[in-house]
């Protein structure tokens, strides 16, 4: 990751004290533009179906995005060496993305 951002390993760990916090940062900021593609979407409609299907869209790219995959194989590689790290990504990414989502249903429910 480093030499794709154009940094030494270094500099990462300078500024990000572990994998943990790095990989936490990763997903709130994947999550951040779930959530501002749920918004953005969702207004373009005023049916509640229509704002539904889009949103649900937003979810399924999401699920399907390589960043994404790729995130959640690190997740997956580095939770057994630190649970610390399973816990965040269901609290940061899995439980928020539900939230988010049940956040957005609630506020749509006067769409259409």
């Amino acid at each position: 990751m480093a030499r794709r951002a154009g940094v030494s390993t270094k500099t990462v760990y300078r500024l990000i004290p572990n994998k943990a916090a790095l990989l936490e940062s990763m997903v709130s900021n994947r999550l951040d533009r779930l959530v501002s593609d749920l918004n953005l979407r969702s207004a373009d409609h005023t049916d509640i179906e229509e704002a539904l299907s889009a949103a649900l869209m937003v979810c399924a790219v999401l699920a399907l995005d390589a960043e994404v995959i790729a995130l959640q194989r690190m997740v997956l590689q580095e939770a057994g060496k630190c649970s610390e790290i399973a816990g965040m990504y269901y609290v940061n990414g899995i439980k928020r993305t539900a939230g988010a989502l049940a956040d957005w249903l609630r506020s749509s429910k006067g769409v259409g």
